[in-house]
């Protein structure tokens, strides 16, 4: 039985796993968390505290929003148009959709734009009258209120 040690494709699947392994080696890789100024002045010495305080600040920053109820609000708003008169047509819905930015990535839903692009003469009838129904009972469904909020981090 012949061995292989010598063949070609040997030899350059150890030069590729060192050249992996050399690319490897130049990584750093920082596992810990920023140092963070808690609200007493004082620093954050481990990555719990440093979380434990990023969830706080967010705590007080975002809120939930106490339910709407339309029937117990008077508006008083007697510029601009008609709230009666809006309606949702699916030739407005397909010319916004036909428009919309396709290099974003999808939402909570996992439907990437491109595919409401492609298909905006399919979707753009029953997406209106789902925008005319929501509008007209004044609920939005749940699903219409989450989003996917990913932090950047930016070097200084």
């Amino acid at each position: 039985m012949a061995t292989h040690s010598g063949s070609p494709c040997l030899k350059v699947l150890r030069r590729s796993l060192k050249i992996y392994s050399y690319i490897r080696s130049l990584q750093t890789f920082n596992d810990a968390a920023t140092v963070l100024q808690k609200p007493d002045s004082t620093l954050t010495t481990t990555d719990d505290e440093t979380a434990e305080t990023l969830k706080n600040q967010y705590q007080k920053i975002f809120v939930i929003e106490p339910s709407f109820d339309p029937s117990n609000t008077t508006v008083g708003i007697t510029d601009g148009p008609d709230i009666e008169n809006v309606s949702f047509d699916s030739s407005k819905v397909l010319y916004k959709l036909q428009r919309m930015k396709t290099d974003g990535s999808p939402g909570p839903d996992g439907l990437h734009p491109m595919v409401l692009v492609n298909c905006a003469a399919s979707v753009a009838e029953p997406l209106a009258i789902m925008f005319q129904e929501s509008f007209q009972s004044a609920i939005l469904p749940s699903d219409w209120k989450s989003a996917n909020i990913v932090p950047i981090f930016f070097k200084r």
